[in-house]
């Protein structure tokens, strides 16, 4: 399975965001987009921020992936609408979100072992699951964002679950931060 994860580095006027493809275990394609901050943090609103930079590197990468790691919440989110629902939606790309915080319904923690889950509700629906990320360590929340279903979410985050966050997503993390501090 081929996929890509995204992540933005700010500075105080740009933004760099890191595009990684990975083939299972091997990463394929590493790059980095600098640009203008288009709009200010407002928090549940991080789609606005960072949709239209994530759109716009997307949109320059040529390869194939099968699904696409967003650093924020796909429809465990109030309006069931977080950054990985419109990226997804726009794009056409299946996609999925991995968050630290939960912004919005309740979970039982899961038991205290790598990979151990639980179902994240938002009233009797089901949006999401936490996901423990080493023994005794936290969670992350996982959500689908677009052509993705829960239990498929859950499953494909849990193939690349090697540290605190999915390997797309923490390698993405790696390279937009050193763009953004000068460094190769």
């Amino acid at each position: 399975m081929k996929v890509a994860g995204v992540d933005v580095f700010y500075t105080d006027k740009k933004a760099f965001t890191g595009v990684v493809i990975m083939d299972e275990n091997e990463v394929k394609v590493k790059r980095v987009f600098e640009s203008l901050i288009p709009y200010p943090y407002i928090p549940s609103r991080f789609s606005l921020r960072e949709g239209p930079l994530i759109i716009n590197a997307l949109s320059k990468i040529d390869s194939f992936f099968d699904v696409l790691f967003c650093n924020g919440h796909g429809i465990l989110h109030p309006e069931k609408r977080g950054l990985a629902t419109v990226v997804g939606e726009i794009t056409g790309l299946p996609s999925l979100g991995v968050a630290k915080e939960l912004l919005v319904g309740s979970f039982e923690p899961p038991e205290r072992f790598k990979g151990c889950f639980s179902y994240v509700h938002v009233g009797e629906e089901v949006r999401g699951v936490a996901i423990r990320t080493g023994e005794g360590k936290g969670v992350i929340f996982v959500s689908p964002g677009f052509k993705v279903e829960v239990d498929e979410a859950y499953a494909i985050v849990l193939r690349f679950l090697k540290h605190k966050i999915p390997e797309p997503l923490r390698i993405a993390h790696i390279v937009s931060k050193r763009a953004g501090k000068g460094k190769k």
